[in-house]
């Protein structure tokens, strides 16, 4: 058989699989069709499928892993030991949303850590409701959890994380305090808004507020727990306040608009700084010489320059959250 007949059968033989191969001088470029698929059948051990190419980008989300740099973007390397049975690195990715954690066949929901004020891309099997995830998109009619890209059916409709009202939809209204199978804990969740709820600001009661949490104190005002990916959400806290700033801060380990700071505090993330009053989200980070103004994050987006700054989940102090830092 000569080279061009041995070619043309293999072509034949890869064009009936998965994946296919792309031929030079030498066989170099893996074609594959399951977008974000690690490894076989449809890519070699170790590479993923991204735009229809096998990739050596890195470990996919939730993977075991021993250093950040085995990890796929937007993943980092985590110690799990804290809010995880077993424990062990993984490679955890920051999500506002299920639509974040790749394909609904990688079998990732986004899933809020306990008390950490972050959520993180997780195989939906090690949850409670243990529910795969469907295709189904938030607010979308549903008879079970299995239905739903979050792998969360509430009262018919699919749920999800969320970190403002714009992750949800038209439907499921607003994003929410609530109890469900994702987290131990209450968590920011896509929920029916009442009727009586009032938009986020000055509060008396749970009833009053768009969040279902009339739970922040600042100076002599009560206010509704509001959520937030970064302190410039937080204009409408501080109109509620009259006076002063408020950043985005942990609250009840949920991220919220919490945090009164000083009308001087302007630093943005980057900012050099030496003092937390001197950054907008009160929040001055690194070490003597070296500090600068960091702010809790959603994605790479809420921290301005992604260039520069990227949202990772991290231990400040012995308090999980992710935060915006330096790349």
């Amino acid at each position: 058989m000569t080279r061009a007949h041995r070619v043309a059968s293999f072509l034949a033989i890869a064009g009936a699989s998965a994946c296919s191969l792309v031929v030079g001088e030498e066989f170099s470029v893996v074609r594959c069709a399951v977008e974000d698929a690690y490894g076989g059948p449809g890519c070699p051990s170790g590479e993923t499928c991204v735009e229809g190419t096998c990739r050596a980008v890195g470990l996919p989300f939730a993977a075991a892993c021993s250093t950040d740099a085995e990890c796929r973007a937007p993943a980092s390397c985590i110690d799990t030991e804290s809010f995880a049975t077993g424990g062990g690195k993984r490679c955890l990715a920051p999500c506002r949303t299920s639509e974040d954690c790749l394909g609904p066949a990688e079998g990732l929901v986004c899933r809020p850590l306990e008390l950490a004020a972050a959520s993180v891309c997780w195989p939906a099997r090690e949850l409670p409701a243990r529910a795969l995830p469907g295709v189904a998109p938030v607010a979308a009619v549903c008879e079970s959890s299995v239905d739903c890209r979050s792998g969360l059916c509430l009262e018919g409709r699919c749920a999800d994380a969320c970190a403002s009202d714009a992750d949800c939809g038209a439907t499921l209204t607003a994003c929410r305090i609530a109890t469900t199978p994702l987290a131990e804990n209450p968590t920011w969740t896509c929920a029916s808004l009442p009727a009586e709820s009032s938009l986020n600001g000055a509060c008396v009661a749970d009833s009053d507020c768009r969040s279902g949490s009339c739970s922040i104190t600042l100076g002599d005002v009560r206010l509704c727990a509001a959520p937030c990916c970064s302190s410039r959400d937080c204009g409408d806290a501080a109109l509620a306040l009259g006076a002063g700033l408020v950043a985005c801060s942990k609250a009840n380990g949920l991220r919220a608009c919490s945090r009164e700071v000083p009308d001087s505090a302007a630093g943005v993330v980057g900012t050099a700084c030496s003092l937390d009053a001197e950054c907008r989200s009160g929040s001055c980070f690194g070490e003597e010489g070296a500090r600068y103004c960091t702010d809790l994050c959603c994605d790479d987006e809420s921290c301005g320059d992604s260039k520069r700054f990227t949202c990772r989940l991290a231990d400040v102090g012995g308090s999980w959250a992710l935060r915006c830092v330096r790349r």
